[in-house]
């Protein structure tokens, strides 16, 4: 599984605790941040580049965390 995330600071600890795979998708303030250190830093997950997507686009990206173990 995974988790769909801003990238809030209790998200991403949330997820860091329980060991969940993030897909973030950082907004504004320290988001932007988080996400950089949980796919840069960490390597726990995968950051979006875009907001948004076709259909195909999102389950591709769900499938890299799920499948790909990213």
């Amino acid at each position: 599984g995974g988790f769909w995330t801003q990238s809030g600071w209790n998200s991403t600890l949330g997820s860091i605790c329980k060991g969940v795979p993030m897909i973030c998708l950082p907004f504004f303030g320290e988001q932007m941040v988080n996400s950089r250190y949980v796919y840069g830093v960490w390597k726990i997950g995968i950051k979006m580049e875009k907001c948004w997507m076709e259909r195909g686009e999102i389950e591709e990206v769900i499938m890299r965390v799920i499948v790909g173990g990213e």
